[in-house]
């Protein structure tokens, strides 16, 4: 994976160095390789979505998470994978994911700046 050393449209974007994403990209796939470069939560996801693609090209200032994810060459290509939960299981899914990912790669997706938030965890029975 390739980095920019700016988040080309996301003109709001707070950015990082290249070395910093690239060695966190390396320490990441160094145990167990991803394609993950973000997770993220939603109450609707269209919304979320939405807001995401509008700070990207600078139309939004106000969207908070996945800033690093601009500096990716390329990441316009990148595919969207989602995965639904319970209303009110949001913040809990995520926390899970983000605790699996940490101990499988030593760290939180390259988007994502902290792991997970608060005591709440919930993973869905069929993913276990």
């Amino acid at each position: 994976m390739s980095f920019n050393d700016n988040a080309l449209d996301a003109s709001h974007a707070v950015t990082t160095s290249l070395a910093s994403l690239s060695s966190r990209w390396g320490d990441i796939n160094a145990t167990s390789p991803t394609d993950i470069i973000y997770v993220g939560k939603a109450d609707s996801l269209r919304k979320r979505v939405r807001s995401l693609a509008l700070f990207g090209v600078g139309r939004r200032h106000n969207h908070r998470g996945g800033e690093w994810m601009w500096q990716i060459a390329g990441v316009e290509q990148a595919g969207l994978l989602l995965q639904t939960c319970p209303v009110g299981h949001q913040v809990g899914f995520e926390n899970a994911f983000l605790r699996r990912f940490g101990a499988e790669h030593g760290d939180w997706p390259l988007a994502n700046r902290s792991g997970p938030r608060g005591i709440d965890y919930w993973w869905p029975a069929e993913m276990s």
